[in-house]
C-alpha cells in the first residue's frame, strides 16, 4: 500500500539519509505521535501540513489499516485510517521491514525551483541550459538522492 507524507525537502532529504521519521511526540496518549499520511483514495482534507514542498512517497509492508483509532493510548506501530482527515503510523515502529521509501516527488515547479535556483529570466540557448552548472548539480543530487531509495534498502523507522 501506498503512503503519502506530505513534508519539506529538507526533511525529506533527512528522514531518506537517516532511515528514520522523527515525530512531534512519541507519546502514546498524544493523538498525534506518529508518521501523517495519506493514501491514493480521494476525499482526504490535506490542510495540516506544516512544509509542503515534496510528497515522500512510502510502501506500507505491514498489516492493513485499522480504521478510527479514538481510543488512547495507540499501540505502536500500527498504521490508523482516519479518513477524511489523515492515515499515521503510530510511533514507535522499529521493526525495519515494515514502511520502505518508494521514492520522492516535488509537488510544483515551483518548489522544485525554489530549491534548485530560480530562473533568472533570460532566453538562454538550449545548449547552455542543458549543461549549466546549477543543472549538473540539480542532476547529480538527485541521482544521489535515489541512489538511497531506488536500491529498496531505505527501509524506516519511527522513533
Amino acid at each position: 500500500m501506498q503512503l503519502f507524507h506530505h513534508t519539506g525537502l529538507w526533511q525529506a532529504i533527512s528522514i531518506i539519509k537517516s532511515a528514520r521519521f522523527i515525530p512531534f511526540s512519541t507519546s502514546a496518549w498524544n493523538g498525534d505521535s506518529g508518521l501523517n499520511c495519506y493514501d491514493s483514495r480521494p476525499g482526504y482534507r490535506h490542510n495540516q501540513h506544516e512544509a509542503d514542498e515534496v510528497i515522500l512517497v512510502f510502501e506500507w509492508m505491514g498489516a492493513p489499516p485499522q480504521r478510527g483509532g479514538n481510543s488512547l493510548p495507540y499501540p505502536p506501530g500500527v498504521l490508523f485510517d482516519m479518513h477524511p482527515w489523515r492515515m499515521f503510523v503510530s510511533a514507535p515502529l522499529h521493526d525495519r521491514k515494515v514502511l520502505r521509501v518508494s521514492h520522492l516527488r516535488f509537488k510544483s515547479a515551483e518548489a522544485r525551483n525554489h530549491f534548485f535556483g530560480r530562473n533568472d529570466g533570460r532566453r538562454w540557448p538550449r545548449r547552455i541550459r542543458m549543461f549549466s552548472g546549477a543543472r549538473r548539480r540539480r542532476l547529480e543530487f538527485l541521482k544521489g538522492l535515489r541512489a538511497v531509495y531506488r536500491s529498496n534498502n531505505c527501509w524506516v523507522s519511527i522513533h
